[in-house]
């Protein structure tokens, strides 16, 4: 059969081979797979052009599928009822078919995706299961889509550049192919086995526990009645990402302005790996940062970035929902937004839902995807502003200021002198806060060198946060103090005559709070660029990028007290709107929770 199709290919080109990628796409037990291989090794010898073979494979494939789709769809109901009859389960019960089913429902992107390249023998039942389970078409269409491209790239690739002996290439994916395969099910047999055996001994263990509970339950519901029944607050989900640390200080900001009248819950809901990905490409990588912020950075980008996350984590999500049960859901990183409100969509009752806007100048794209959150918080005039161009409601959208931790509210900055004394450092001597990067995005070190390299006497007051070897690195040095992760750092920055970092939208804002000026000496471009205008706006601090002008202000600085005195009335007036609009949060958040 294959040497038949192989030669049919040779000899009549890209009609069969889009007949037999078609009918092998239904779920005919054909390989159309294998002609891909021969196919991509014919164009290397000039035979066919591959990019026509790419565009033939990617149609007669998603049309079959489609095809396969609603065939599954059209004989779904019929199939089911005579399934539901109990004589025609004879290996399987109908509980263990509504478990299937269910199991389906949940992994159906992953199915659809994986099996259009890797698992192809499972392609064509897919898509009959897809159309069975009255899958959504939508997103039917575009796993679909998506796992084509890849699963016309790879054949056509491989039997191009291994052209002269395309056929074993193809028997080795096979291969895997099928280790894959047999290892899922082995995967599946072990699970169904120790879910088995835990189910029994959980049974035994609660038999055996069912009396005492019950007579421990009986006796506490007695005492309990002659207690008074305690007043339960409200409680408000906080959703956050730990993709840098500002979300957090943001999340922990509104906790300390609600925590009086309100249970506050703050969770991460994304997978640990996703933290740890951002620390290494802040490390390593920054450059792959930008470009996919970049890239993300408009509407059409921004939508489909954000219909994959929300296919990745809307069901982790939803558990949390309905773990917490939250009277109202606040979520402060846009990665977490349009993927939090179809989640709340999903609940029997939904609850309001606010997205608090993060930047200063300019927040991206994906905030905006979701454009009926009940209300969105604008930290500034300006995410104000660009958030009205982004069509968003204007009865949806609050000027709120920036929110701010209570640390940083209630520093005490007569204790400045007392702190450096702590510190082994002059009272009256010129210090800096040096934030460290705990996550490793900062240039510490070549700062550190600059300063070093004016010959002025600059005390360093150095965060190094939870980094381990920069900790090791300046421990011990005369004219640096270094300060590991601690949740009270506010007392440490009152100490300083001015801040020093990188550009974070929370790092500015806690500076301008204790009236300190900021100096940005490094940012990540495509991300923080923007509040280098915000700081020149308001003249907040100075920005010094280069090493030649970073030496240059910190002499000036060192030598002319009325630099940063100047900088001072600008902060302070700043510093005064910001309070005065913040007051507005917790009202706002009370007329929310009664209006639901």
């Amino acid at each position: 059969m294959n040497t038949f199709l192989i030669s049919a290919l040779h000899g009549y080109g890209y009609p069969v081979l889009w007949i037999i990628v078609f009918v092998a796409a239904i779920g005919a037990p054909i390989s159309g797979n294998l002609l891909l291989y021969a196919a991509g090794a014919f164009a290397a010898f000039g035979d066919f052009n591959v990019f026509i073979l790419f565009f033939v494979a990617i149609s007669a494939a998603v049309l079959g599928d489609n095809l396969g789709y609603f065939i599954g769809w059209k004989i779904g109901p019929p199939l089911l009822l005579w399934l539901e009859q109990q004589k025609r389960f004879r290996f399987f019960s109908p509980q263990s078919l509504d478990r299937g089913r269910a199991f389906f429902r949940r992994r159906a992107a992953w199915a659809i995706f994986i099996t259009r390249f890797l698992i192809l023998v499972l392609g064509g039942p897919v898509n009959w299961l897809a159309g069975i389970e009255r899958y959504d078409y939508r997103r039917f269409l575009f796993w679909d889509i998506v796992g084509q491209i890849i699963g016309a790239i790879i054949p056509l690739a491989i039997g191009y550049t291994f052209a002269e002996s395309w056929s074993e290439a193809e028997s080795i994916f096979g291969a895997f192919s099928g280790l894959l395969l047999a290892f899922i099910a082995v995967l599946i047999v072990s699970i169904w086995f120790i879910r088995k055996v835990r189910t029994q001994r959980n049974n035994r263990k609660v038999k055996a526990l069912k009396d005492d509970t019950q007579l421990r339950d009986d006796t506490q519901k007695e005492a309990e009645k002659d207690l008074p029944q305690p007043v339960t607050k409200p409680t408000i989900l906080i959703l956050i990402a730990h993709l840098g640390g500002g979300h957090l200080n943001l999340a922990q900001a509104l906790n300390n302005a609600l925590e009086e009248r309100y249970h506050v819950v703050i969770v991460d809901p994304q997978s640990k790996m996703a933290e740890h990905t951002y620390t290494f490409l802040s490390r390593r990588f920054m450059a792959l940062l930008n470009w996919q912020f970049i890239c993300t950075d408009n509407a059409i980008a921004a939508k489909w970035l954000q219909r994959i996350l929300t296919l990745m984590n809307r069901k982790h999500i939803l558990h949390v929902m309905e773990q917490v049960q939250p009277q109202l859901i606040i979520t402060t990183h846009a990665m977490v937004s349009y993927v939090v409100a179809r989640a709340n969509e999903q609940r029997k009752v939904p609850v309001p839902l606010i997205f608090q806007l993060t930047d200063l100048e300019r927040v991206h794209m994906t905030w905006f995807v979701e454009k009926h959150a009940t209300a969105y918080l604008a930290p500034t005039r300006e995410i104000f502003a660009q958030a009205c161009e982004q069509s968003i409601a204007q009865e949806r959208l609050y000027l709120t200021g920036r929110p701010i931790r209570r640390q940083f509210i209630e520093a005490d900055g007569t204790e400045k002198a007392a702190t450096l004394t702590s510190l082994g450092f002059d009272p009256a001597g010129f210090t800096i806060f040096l934030q460290g990067g705990a996550k490793g995005s900062a240039s510490v070190d070549q700062l550190i060198k600059n300063i070093q390299a004016t010959g002025i006497r600059v005390q360093i007051i150095l965060a190094a946060g939870n980094n381990k070897k920069m900790i090791e690195r300046y421990t011990g040095d005369e004219l640096i103090r270094v300060i590991p992760f601690t949740e009270n750092i506010a007392p440490y920055m009152v100490a300083a005559d001015i801040i020093v970092g990188k550009a974070g939208a929370s790092f500015i804002s806690e500076a301008f709070m204790l009236e300190k000026p900021f100096l940005v000496t490094t940012i990540i471009p495509s991300q923080e660029a923007p509040s280098l205008h915000f700081i020149e706006r308001y003249n907040l601090g100075w920005t010094c990028l280069t090493a030649a002008a970073q030496r240059e202000l910190f002499v000036k600085i060192a030598n002319n007290a009325d630099m940063i005195s100047e900088k001072v009335r600008s902060i302070r007036t700043y510093k005064e709107w910001n309070m005065q609009v913040y007051q507005e949060v917790g009202p706002l958040i009370d007329h929310l929770l009664t209006e639901s």
